[in-house]
């Protein structure tokens, strides 16, 4: 027979003592454990690198200065610096670089092209087509030209990929599905419904950079609501308030209605910037 143990005796606490300090030494040698392969894995995770850096020079329309004819640019008009991941990205920056540097002439050029809109669901500051680069038919298909020059390189998507996540403020990104140079800036911290189908392949640098991109955030924008209220009255009811609440989903239902039966007028105009914000000049640093 084994030895008999007498109830809260001392070799009973003792045994028991043993028995919870191995059981916590167990657990802390886990959590340490834990811990080293969780900071193993983030000093795992290296940042891009940087391989080009350029600027955009960006003008916010001033409408009283333009109509006097001084063409001066608003307060917050100023310099976006870039970097541009060649190594995670490298056909996205190869594409970008081509038209940053592009004649105007035969080839095309940022300069003069806009940001028009701020996604209202994913907050990406998106530009508009670039200018005079336009989409024709040719052969019973889509091809592109700009201005009179047809460019075979835009044919197909560039379909390319990386692991790189749209979760900070100031990043390049574009959309996969597109052979075109347009692209957006992301302009929250964190944008995940933006990581399917668009491809990081630069950021925004310089706190200078990024006082442009408050002053954009800034300007004001459409949105299918009214500062008053439904019909332009004064907004002093909840019967205002919901009024103004059913035309604002019965007018995004016609607009998806409208683009799902390919209506080229059904645009959705929330989000869009109700100030010019231009591109003026671009190049490398």
């Amino acid at each position: 027979m084994g030895p008999c143990l007498v109830p809260n005796s001392p070799r009973e606490d003792g045994v028991r003592w043993v028995s919870r300090a191995i059981g916590w030494g167990s657990r802390v040698g886990l959590l340490a454990l834990t811990a080293s392969t969780w900071s193993t894995s983030v000093r795992a995770a290296p940042l891009p690198v940087i391989t080009d850096k350029v600027y955009l020079d960006c003008k916010i329309a001033n409408y009283t200065e333009e109509s006097v004819g001084t063409n001066r640019g608003a307060t917050g008009s100023g310099r976006l610096v870039i970097g541009l991941y060649g190594k995670d990205s490298p056909e996205s920056v190869k594409r970008f670089l081509e038209v940053l540097s592009g004649d105007g002439l035969t080839h095309p050029n940022y300069v003069n092209s806009q940001f028009t809109k701020i996604n209202t669901e994913s907050g990406l500051l998106e530009m508009e087509k670039v200018r005079r680069l336009n989409k024709v038919k040719l052969a019973g298909g889509d091809a592109f030209e700009y201005d009179g020059n047809l460019l075979p390189v835009y044919s197909n998507p560039i379909l390319e990929s990386n692991d790189l996540r749209h979760d900070r403020r100031g990043l390049l990104t574009r959309n996969k599905l597109t052979s075109t140079p347009e692209f957006g800036i992301t302009m929250r911290d964190n944008s995940p419904n933006l990581d399917g189908f668009h491809c990081v392949f630069g950021e925004v640098m310089e706190a200078s950079s990024f006082a442009v991109l408050d002053a954009i955030a800034a300007i004001p924008t459409y949105t299918y609501t009214t500062s008053t209220g439904y019909g332009g009255k004064e907004k002093t009811s909840q019967v205002d308030s919901l009024a103004e609440s059913w035309f604002s989903a019965q007018r995004e239902f016609y607009v998806g209605a409208g683009k799902a039966f390919g209506d080229g007028r059904a645009v959705d105009l929330r989000g869009k910037l109700l100030r010019r914000v231009t591109i003026t000049r671009g190049g490398k640093l």
